[in-house]
């Protein structure tokens, strides 16, 4: 019977490592410590050992360390956290006592740090109010009362653009710091066709005049198909509406609420296919505005069950079905680090509101693409990762349709600030009166977190 494995001591592992020691500097022509040559003292040479001993025991015994994936070295990281809701008062302009009935609905959101002052779209077709913000009460950052808001409007603006058809409405804003911005826009109305629609326009405009600068060429997949017969380009009232620009205000990106029309699946594929907005990424500084890439940004699955086949009759949907918009961006840094407003809706479970880190950084650059397969393979979309699912906060949201980076907060963190629409409830014969709920900006604080 073979003798039982008995491990070295560490005195006669310690001579093991002296004599491999030996014959290696011999081999490389290293001088041996002797009497009358000391390179290393004995005892130095006994630690040297001894810790050459440690590495190759660790070697050895596959010590581990933690792990940290590829993927999740991508992403910051930041945590979001609530702080207050404010009901938007009825808005007027500053100085004057004459007030709106009815608080318009915000349906887009900008804020320029650089003046300290918000910037929105609302109901009114081509018209920017340009929206004086005072820092909140210090109670309201801990608590959940709702005081009125102090905002007020300074000015209004109104859009000259005499190439816009009058259908054409405003979905989207970003204010650069050259005293310009950036409005995005598509059609609307019952009038609007596929035979009729016109393509949807990415245009700059003068801040405090309102004049027609200039209009950014978008990619032929956005526009309406030259073929009518055939479904191409944005999805009425689902168009472009995020946009963002980085500080310097020479970058600017701006995504689909929902899939092109053309990168739908058919309906025997709708549940099991992916679904994608997509995301452009333009220079906009010197020498002259130029198209640098486009990613697909992935909206949440359409069949979070992926056990449940594909409905057999499209008439009969899937109720786990999700209906996903990405509803606005905003930059974090200009290392490609987003966060990215998405809302879904299921039958089962109606809306969902969520707020996702995203990073551009190996994505795929599509913009060559014009159609999309079902099941799209070697092309990498942008990584997302949830924050904050506003439906796990104690108060009611309503429904919300914008965000932006707000102002640094008093403990250096950045605000981000959320619009709810103002909604009323439909009558019933046991509630007479509709009930309203009305617009509201919502004050978030983001925090980089350690690690």
């Amino acid at each position: 019977m073979a003798a039982p494995f008995r491990p070295p001591t560490l005195g006669q592992q310690t001579l093991q490592w002296r004599r491999w020691l030996g014959s290696a500097s011999s081999a490389l022509g290293i001088v041996q410590p002797s009497p009358g040559n000391r390179v290393f003292s004995p005892q130095r040479l006994r630690w040297f050992s001894f810790g050459l001993l440690l590495i190759g025991i660790l070697l050895t015994t596959g010590c581990s360390l933690p792990q940290v994936s590829a993927e999740s070295r991508l992403f910051l990281n930041p945590s979001l956290t609530y702080l207050a809701q404010y009901p938007l008062p009825s808005l007027s302009l500053t100085g004057n006592a004459q007030e709106s009935s009815t608080p318009p609905n915000i349906t887009a959101l900008d804020y320029s740090r650089s003046r300290d002052r918000l910037y929105a779209l609302t109901n009114d077709r081509l018209k920017v109010y340009t929206l004086t913000l005072a820092a909140p009460p210090p109670a309201a950052q801990s608590t959940n009362s709702l005081p009125d808001y102090p905002l007020g409007i300074e000015s209004i603006t109104s859009l000259q653009d005499a190439a816009s058809p009058p259908s054409m409405a405003a979905t989207g804003l970003a204010v650069t710091p050259r005293n310009t911005l950036f409005i995005v826009g598509e059609q609307v109305g019952e009038q609007v066709s596929e035979s009729n629609r016109a393509a949807p326009r990415l245009s700059e405009f003068d801040l405090t005049a309102g004049d027609w600068q200039q209009t950014l060429p978008l990619p032929q997949q956005y526009g309406p198909s030259p073929e009518p017969s055939q479904p191409w380009g944005i999805q009425p009232h689902q168009g472009l509406k995020a946009i963002a620009l980085d500080a310097n205000g020479d970058r600017l990106f701006i995504a689909t609420e929902a899939p092109l029309q053309q990168d739908i699946a058919p309906p025997d594929l709708a549940y099991s296919s992916p679904r994608y907005s997509r995301l452009l990424h333009y220079w906009i500084g010197e020498p002259e505005p130029l198209l640098i890439s486009e990613h697909l940004y992935p909206l949440d699955a359409s069949n979070p069950d992926a056990s449940k086949p594909d409905a057999p009759n499209p008439d009969a949907p899937n109720p786990e079905f999700l209906d996903s918009r990405l509803l606005d961006i905003a930059l974090l840094d200009n290392a490609g680090h987003f966060l990215g407003l998405e809302q879904t809706y299921s039958p089962a479970k109606g809306y969902s509101t969520i707020i996702y880190e995203f990073v551009t950084g190996v994505a795929t650059d599509t913009s060559q693409i014009r159609k999309l397969p079902p099941n799209p393979t070697g092309i990498a979309p942008i990584l997302k990762k949830a924050l904050l699912r506003l439906e796990d906060l104690p108060v009611s949201l309503g429904s919300i349709n914008s965000m932006t980076l707000g102002p640094y907060l008093a403990n250096g963190d950045r605000s981000v600030i959320l619009t709810s629409q103002r909604e009323i409830e439909k009558t019933t014969p046991a509630s007479p009166a509709p009930a309203t709920q009305p617009a509201q900006l919502i004050l978030l604080r983001l925090a980089q977190n350690d690690g």
